[in-house]
């Protein structure tokens, strides 16, 4: 319950927007760095997605040179013979893409240093990595695309299952929240604040597309 929380300052906000319109990746050929042209969705239309199948995801794409990276949402998708299309990762280059994805109408993952109601669909329980999304969409086959100025969507089938991703701008169905410092305790009303803050993914003026692109199967964003 909130009230058995520690005392803590709660500070409810939007989460600023950190996006990278990226332009280029690299691959590795014989030892030697290749600059790529990556290309967007827009380029392709989002339509040549149905019909292609999920292989696996990853909430860790792109790469700052450290070790550590910006946990953009990517897809790897099996070879499409029928488009000419290699095995290839859709990749949203939104800084914790996850964070602001629904599947099925809960909530994908969630940052650490951020409470949240309810629970996402992948945490930690102590040591142990808890994940319900990778099941539903590794091996699911893309159904339907809606891309849209503030959203994209994939309707994927798997097992006679379907299920609805979204990834989602200033969408007050995302969980709110509430950054944590100490001071008092979390109450009812921060919570009820939080939720009537839009959390905004991408700059003002730009659309979802310009954050979806296609990279080879091998090749690494840096950023």
């Amino acid at each position: 319950m909130l009230s058995d929380l520690p005392p803590q300052e709660i500070r409810t906000e939007h989460r600023h927007y950190s996006a990278e319109q990226v332009k280029e990746y690299i691959i590795i050929v014989d030892g030697k760095k290749i600059n790529k042209l990556a290309q967007n969705i827009v380029e392709r239309t989002p339509e040549t997605l149905v019909g292609r199948k999920i292989i696996k995801y990853s909430i860790n794409q792109g790469d700052y040179g450290d070790g550590s990276g910006p946990g953009f949402l990517g897809f790897l998708m099996e070879e499409d013979t029928t488009q000419n299309q290699k095995e290839e990762w859709l990749v949203i280059t939104i800084h914790s893409a996850d964070n602001y994805s629904l599947l099925d109408g809960q909530m994908v993952n969630a940052s650490w240093g951020f409470f949240k109601l309810p629970k996402p669909l992948i945490y930690y329980e102590g040591p142990k990595l808890v994940d319900h999304f990778g099941p539903a969409v590794n091996g699911s086959l893309i159904k339907r695309v809606n891309l849209q100025d503030e959203s994209f969507l994939l309707e994927v089938e798997k097992e006679g299952k379907t299920h609805v991703l979204e990834i989602l701008n200033k969408d007050l169905r995302l969980s709110p929240t509430i950054r944590i410092e100490n001071r008092h305790r979390v109450t009812p009303e921060d919570v009820m604040k939080a939720k009537h803050i839009p959390r905004i993914a991408i700059p003002p003026g730009k659309r979802m597309s310009d954050y979806i692109i296609f990279v080879e199967e091998n090749g690494q964003i840096y950023v």
